[in-house]
């Protein structure tokens, strides 16, 4: 089991994507007069077993208090809100001091904590990235999807509390398990019990979290269940539930949208050949195609021309390290593709011909595996038609039609299988999957009221993730994940009037950039996480 303090006055905590917070049995926190001895590094989770962090781990310093917290990001951590006390005449510094089990260390400050309107839960933006877990940019946990309550499901806690009642043992981090009771209905919180009697959350456990089971690094399935709040020792905890605050911490990440200048008038693309790298394509009224590239070191470049003349916007792709594809729909109806050569585009179209019917509108192109391409076009008889190189040195598969559908598409191919997304007149956003290319299932819906001139797009930021996003009726750019399942509820990215579907491309482990057009016709981005 795990041990979670509370409120606790100890010198290191852990953060974990789920927070916990631990209460007396009274409801009260028992723990907020409770002051460690310096330098006591002892058992954590009262009866729980020792283990070596892979998971992200963190302990959480703070006012004179000491909990336990999870890396959301290297740059990103999630505990509890009462970890973060307010200043004090004697603490006047609002800051937080979030260490690693081997012991390194960094401290935020004032800004750069974190605090939920509502709910015990805070979030804390590290001014650097630790380098951990997969490298710099790795993401390390999601939220668990659904808003349906995990009603005696079995979930995997860790954490850096006491290991005794008597609050003994603050800084060694422990695990256990644990069964979650059966949720009463509108309750923001769920009640954990220890599969072994005995171990419990306690006192420096807050702000630390557990995980569904089947766990293992860098998001191959298992999610955050929620930030620990309460409990009894030796008994019961209490979890903020995941659903309660995913949403708050989604916008809370993102960096928020800022404009990079170019007048399209078509949906724009981005794509990535990895290190943060970019790569933003737009068509000017001319009828041109402009690109910007970006670079953590330079940064933006300026604006250079690429000659094509396109009846729809461009479509973006990566397809190995330092590979890269656009595509486009030309005046003829016909689909034109070129690639990035030694990182440099080589400003000629190689022409892809016609299906049976004439193309129209923003194609879709992805990378169904690494060196392989697949493009979709939407055909004027409604059909989407595609084709697929599987290595640079391949030839190009004939064309293959596949669904009928209305807006432009989106495509990705994760674990095996094909996903094909479009918007309906109806405003309904479909799916339709396959394992082969060329048999695909009965359209089904994953979402409503998008703008049905406007296509959806989806990357993986992840494994084993996918991140949909659409533009609703009024302009609003929404986004929702998909993790063995769908999350429950669509997540608004608030900021922008979009005036087409979005882009979006992931640069790296847990990395997002997002583009779209705004209502001033300015190419917009927004980027997760925020840094």
């Amino acid at each position: 089991m795990i041990h979670i303090l509370v409120g606790t006055r100890l010198s290191t905590v852990r953060v974990v994507i789920a927070v916990l917070g631990l209460v007396g049995a009274a409801g009260c926190d028992a723990a907020q007069d409770f002051v460690e001895p310096v330098g006591v590094v002892d058992e954590q989770i009262i009866d729980g077993t020792p283990v070596t962090d892979t998971r992200g781990m963190v302990m959480v310093h703070s006012g004179g208090l000491s909990c336990s917290g999870a890396l959301i990001t290297n740059n990103w951590v999630l505990t509890a809100k009462h970890c973060l006390p307010p200043p004090t005449p004697e603490s006047p510094i609002f800051a937080a001091t979030v260490t690693l089990q081997d012991g390194s260390e960094q401290t935020a400050f004032g800004g750069d904590l974190y605090l939920h309107p509502v709910e015990d839960v805070a979030a804390i933006r590290l001014p650097s990235f630790f380098d951990t877990l997969g490298g710099t940019h790795s993401l390390h946990h999601t939220p668990y999807l659904s808003d349906v309550p995990m009603d005696k499901q079995l979930i995997h806690c860790e954490s850096y509390g006491t290991n005794t009642c008597d609050d003994s043992g603050y800084g060694t981090l422990r695990a256990a398990d644990y069964q979650v009771v059966p949720t009463l209905p509108g309750d923001s919180t769920h009640t954990i019990l220890p599969t072994v009697q005995g171990r419990s959350l306690w006192h420096g456990d807050s702000g630390g979290t557990c995980f569904t089971s089947g766990f293992s690094t860098l998001l191959s399935g298992p999610m955050l269940t929620g930030v620990n709040k309460s409990g009894v020792c030796g008994d019961f905890s209490r979890q903020t539930r995941t659903s309660t605050f995913r949403g708050w911490l989604d916008q809370l990440m993102f960096t928020g949208w800022g404009s990079i200048g170019g007048v399209t008038t078509l949906p724009p693309a981005i794509a990535s050949a990895g290190s943060g790298n970019l790569h933003a394509f737009i068509r000017r009224s001319s009828s041109q195609l402009w690109l910007r590239t970006f670079d953590p070191v330079n940064l933006w470049s300026n604006w250079l021309t690429i000659p094509a003349i396109t009846i729809g916007g461009p479509s973006a792709a990566s397809h190995g390290p330092g590979q890269m594809a656009v595509a486009v729909v030309s005046s003829d109806n016909a689909m034109y593709i070129q690639e990035l050569v030694n990182g440099v585009w080589p400003m000629a179209w190689t022409l892809l011909d016609k299906p049976a019917f004439p193309l129209t509108g923003t194609p879709a192109l992805f990378s169904p595996g690494p060196g392989s391409l697949m493009v979709i076009g939407h055909g004027t008889d409604g059909f989407y038609y595609s084709r697929t190189r599987p290595t640079p040195a391949s030839a190009w598969s004939a064309w293959t039609r596949l669904v009928q559908g209305f807006s432009d598409p989106a495509a990705i191919s994760l674990d095996g299988v094909i996903r094909l997304f479009w918007v309906e007149p109806t405003g309904a956003l479909n799916v339709s999957i396959s394992t082969d290319g060329a048999t695909w299932s009965t359209p089904t819906s994953v979402g409503s009221g998008f703008q049905g001139a406007y296509g959806p797009a989806v990357t993986s930021s992840a494994r084993h993730r996918l991140d949909l996003f659409g533009t609703l009726l009024d302009g609003s750019v929404v986004h929702r994940r998909y993790l063995g399942g769908w999350e429950s509820s669509w997540i608004t990215l608030p900021g922008v009037s979009a005036r087409s579907k979005p882009s979006v491309s992931s640069s790296n482990n847990g990395a997002m950039e997002l583009f779209v057009r705004g209502s001033n016709d300015q190419a917009w981005i927004n980027t997760y996480p925020r840094q």
